[in-house]
């Protein structure tokens, strides 16, 4: 059943950049012209393409990176942070991660549980071993060093072993640096926290929150679930449930879930989440009118009965 629809915020009077709406139109056509400049300078011709480039040696290079640091940089240093990017990925390319000629304990000590968006990888054939979380999320490893990221595939995680991977990621993601808390508080009162982390691992503490609820509100009880959104990569936004409170916390997480994927650097997922014993159950889906509905299922509707919200309230 639906219980909520919202509209869209008012189209902004500048065009985004279809890739990267964090960018306008302009900005990401002078992203990739620097771009294909700075490979230009470094003797590669390459082919742009919305987010990604293809060098005539067969190398292919994502851009998102690139225009996140863009967009946390004045644009008038914008050449040389793209030239930096740029020189920074070709060393890393001449040293890509081999691990053949890792051995085991290397590998478990740079190995991370990683949450995506089934958007921002859409072809998951190399990687049977994921876990689908629900909705759009899947939990992928990942093999980090300082220079180079490699997601790991099927091939790879055979070799070392699926459950002694994650086993070693999740132990390393608790050990990343937390990042902040913080509350968002509505006039009415209702709150929900948000984690927000330097860390590209941030989201993936959705796969930890007994970890994150101790750290931020000091106990790990949540007998009805929590909400949970991690709109990019930086940001895990949770409200424990405990009462009718859940209802506006539903309306501006969901809000604020599609709004930070569309702003936010690294999207994950615009949606809304319902994370209970384990499992995840997506509540947010787009609406026929362009903007959200929420959908709850038999279970969920439950939930809201024992904390005193039903069907027929606003």
């Amino acid at each position: 059943m639906t219980l909520f629809r919202w509209r869209k915020d008012p189209v902004p009077a500048q065009r985004p950049d279809p890739e990267f709406s964090y960018l306008s139109a302009d900005q990401g056509a002078r992203l990739r012209a620097l771009v294909r400049e700075a490979f230009a300078e470094r003797g590669l011709e390459v082919t742009m393409h919305a987010g990604h480039v293809e060098a005539a040696d067969g190398g292919r290079y994502g851009l998102t990176n690139v225009a996140a640091n863009c967009r946390a940089s004045k644009e008038r240093d914008w050449p040389k942070v793209i030239r930096s990017h740029v020189a920074t990925i070709l060393r890393a390319a001449e040293r890509t991660i081999d691990p053949d000629q890792l051995d085991s304990d290397e590998v478990m000590a740079h190995v991370f549980v990683r949450v995506v968006g089934t958007s921002t990888i859409p072809d998951l054939t190399a990687f049977g071993y994921r876990r689908d979380l629900g909705g759009d999320l899947v939990e992928l490893l990942a093999l980090d060093f300082p220079e180079s990221v490699a997601m790991l595939t099927d091939e790879v995680v055979s070799r070392f072993g699926v459950d002694d991977l994650r086993r070693a990621g999740v132990t390393n993601l608790v050990c990343e640096p937390f990042g902040n808390y913080e509350q968002v508080v509505r006039k009415d009162g209702t709150a929900f926290g948000v984690v927000l982390g330097e860390s590209v691992y941030t989201a993936s503490r959705l796969l930890t929150m007994d970890d994150v609820l101790r750290r931020t509100v000091r106990s790990v009880e949540a007998p009805y679930g929590v909400l949970v959104s991690v709109p990019f990569r930086h940001q895990l936004a949770f409200h424990v449930i405990r009462d009718a409170t859940v209802v506006p916390a539903i309306e501006s997480m969901a809000v604020f879930a599609a709004s930070g994927y569309g702003d936010g650097i690294g999207p994950v997922s615009p949606f809304l989440y319902w994370s209970h014993g384990g499992r995840l159950t997506q509540l947010s889906h787009p609406g026929e009118d362009g903007g959200l509905r929420i959908e709850v299922d038999h279970e969920f509707a439950e939930v809201l009965a024992d904390v005193g919200i039903t069907d027929d309230e606003p």
